[in-house]
C-alpha cells in the first residue's frame, strides 16, 4: 500500500520544541551565540513597557534578523511570513510570531548595535570553524562586445530552440542533483559542537578572545601576503591565522597543517 500522509495523526503526549530541528541545525549555533551576548552592552534598546501587551523579548528580536540575514530576506513582511512558515524559524523563536511592525521597529531602534553584532556572529563563526576563506583571482578586465539577446541569433541558435520547444510538452526541468548532494551547502553543525554545552563553551570563550582583542580584523593568511594568497588560491584556515594549532575542518589547503594534524 503507498505510504500516503496522515493528517489525522493525534500525539499520545505533546511533541517537544527541542526535537523540531536536528542538533546539528545551525539554528542552534545562533540560539546559543544571541543568548551568549551582552546586548545592553552593544547598545540595543531593551524595552520595559509597563503599559498594554508586553514587548518582544530583544534577544527574540535579534535571533529573527540574524536568521533574516542569513536567508536574505531583509523585507520585514518576508520576516513575518516566515515566521509562521519556516520550522526552524519556528523553533528558534520558540512559536512565537511578531508582526512585521514589531521587527520594523527593532530594526529603526537599532540599526547600529545590529552592525557590530553581525560582524561580531562572522568572527564568532570563524573562530569555531563553521565558515572558511576561499580567495580566488578575479580577471576584472572589460571589453566591449556586441551580443545583445537580439544581435546574437543565429540559426544554429535558432535551430536549436525549435527543437527545444518541440520536446518541451514534458516537465519543463529534468531532475539534477542539488548543490547540496554536491557537497555544498551543508549548513550543519560540526560533530564536536552538536552537544549544548560545547557550543555554549565554544561561543562564550570565542566572545571573551573578542572582547579582549578590539582590533576588528578578520583572520588572515598564516604566512604571505594577501596577492600571493589570491595568485595561489590558496584556502585560508581561520583556526591557525592566529599562529595556533590548526583545528579547523578547513585546514587542508592553504595553512601548511597536514589533514593527519
Amino acid at each position: 500500500m503507498p505510504i500516503a500522509p496522515e493528517y489525522h495523526t493525534v500525539f499520545l503526549f505533546p511533541p517537544a520544541l527541542e526535537d523540531w530541528v536536528p542538533q546539528d541545525h545551525y539554528v542552534r549555533f545562533l540560539r546559543e551565540f544571541v543568548d551568549s551576548l551582552d546586548l545592553p552592552g552593544l547598545g540595543f534598546i531593551v524595552p520595559s513597557g509597563s503599559e498594554g501587551r508586553p514587548p518582544y523579548a530583544t534577544s527574540l528580536m535579534l535571533k529573527l534578523w540574524l536568521f533574516g540575514y542569513k536567508h536574505q530576506l531583509f523585507s520585514t513582511r518576508q520576516l513575518e511570513r516566515a515566521c509562521r512558515e519556516n520550522l526552524a524559524l519556528i523553533w528558534l523563536l520558540g512559536t512565537l510570531q511578531p508582526d512585521h511592525n514589531s521587527i520594523w521597529r527593532f530594526w529603526r531602534d537599532n540599526k547600529q548595535a545590529l552592525r557590530e553584532v553581525f560582524k561580531q556572529s562572522v568572527r564568532v563563526a570563524v573562530k569555531v570553524g563553521l565558515v572558511g576563506f576561499a580567495l580566488q583571482a578575479v580577471d576584472g578586465t572589460k571589453i566591449q562586445a556586441v551580443a545583445s539577446r537580439h544581435t546574437g541569433w543565429t540559426k544554429e541558435w535558432m535551430e536549436q530552440k525549435l527543437q527545444e520547444f518541440g520536446s518541451s510538452a514534458g516537465p519543463s526541468r529534468s531532475p539534477g542533483r542539488s548543490p547540496a548532494d554536491l557537497g555544498f551547502g551543508d549548513e550543519r553543525l560540526p560533530s564536536q559542537l552538536i552537544e549544548k554545552p560545547a557550543l555554549r563553551e565554544q561561543i562564550s570563550s570565542r566572545l571573551e578572545r573578542i572582547g579582549a582583542n578590539r582590533t576588528g580584523a578578520l583572520p588572515s593568511a598564516r604566512t604571505g601576503s594577501p596577492s600571493d594568497a589570491v595568485r595561489k588560491g590558496a584556502i585560508v584556515c581561520p583556526q591557525c591565522a592566529g599562529g595556533g594549532r590548526c583545528e579547523s575542518q578547513y585546514h587542508h589547503g592553504g595553512c601548511g597543517h597536514g589533514a593527519g594534524e
